[in-house]
C-alpha cells in the first residue's frame, strides 16, 4: 500500500512541474485540496509546495487556490458530518468525547472561539479532530470557512513561500522521500 501511494505522489508531483507553469496547475490542485481535505488523511501542503517549486512565481495563486478550495471542501465536509455522522461518531467512539485532548480543544473552542480554530488550524496538526468537534458542535459555516482561509491561508502561505524560493531544496528533499 505505501508502495502505491508513493507511485500515486511521484505522478501527481510529475503532473505538478509540467503543468504547473500552464493554467492546468491551478485546477489540478484546487482538485488535490478538495479531495485531501474530505480524505482526513492527506496533506495538502506536499503537493502545494511541488506545485511552488515548479513554478516559483506563481506561489501566491496556488496558495490562495489550495487555501479557498479547502476552506469549501471543509465547510461541505462539517455540514456533512454535521447532519449525518456526527451522532453516529458520538455513540461509536464515546471514549474520543471523555478523553483529555478532547476536552481541551472543546474548552479552546467554547473559551477562545474563532483564535483558537485559527490557532489550530495554522500549527501542523491533524485536522480530523478539529473538524469532528467543530461538527459535534455545530459550529456556524461562516466561522469554519474563516478560521481555514486564515489559519491553513497562514500555514500554506508560509510552505509556499519556502518551496518558491527554495525550489532546489524542495526538489532534493521530494527526491529522497520518493526514491
Amino acid at each position: 500500500m505505501r508502495h502505491r501511494v508513493r507511485a500515486l505522489a511521484h505522478r501527481v508531483i510529475e503532473h505538478a512541474a509540467r503543468h504547473a507553469p500552464t493554467g492546468h496547475g491551478y485546477a489540478t490542485l484546487a482538485a488535490i485540496s478538495v479531495l485531501a481535505t474530505w480524505s482526513l488523511t492527506i496533506a495538502v501542503g506536499p503537493f502545494l509546495m511541488a506545485f511552488c517549486a515548479a513554478a516559483r512565481t506563481r506561489w501566491r495563486a496556488f496558495t490562495l487556490i489550495a487555501t479557498l478550495a479547502t476552506a469549501l471542501a471543509a465547510v461541505a465536509l462539517v455540514r456533512a458530518l454535521d447532519v449525518g455522522f456526527a451522532p453516529w461518531i458520538a455513540a461509536q467512539a464515546p471514549e474520543l468525547m471523555q478523553s483529555v485532548a478532547w476536552a481541551r480543544l472543546q474548552g479552546w473552542i467554547e473559551q477562545w472561539g474563532l483564535a483558537a480554530m485559527l490557532l489550530w488550524l495554522a500549527l501542523p496538526l491533524p485536522q480530523v479532530p478539529f473538524v469532528l468537534l467543530a461538527a459535534l458542535l455545530h459550529v456556524p459555516s461562516w466561522a469554519i470557512f474563516v478560521a481555514f482561509v486564515f489559519g491553513k491561508g497562514l500555514k500554506y502561505a508560509v510552505e509556499a513561500y519556502a518551496a518558491a524560493t527554495g525550489a532546489q531544496a524542495v526538489s532534493t528533499l521530494w527526491r529522497r522521500w520518493l526514491t
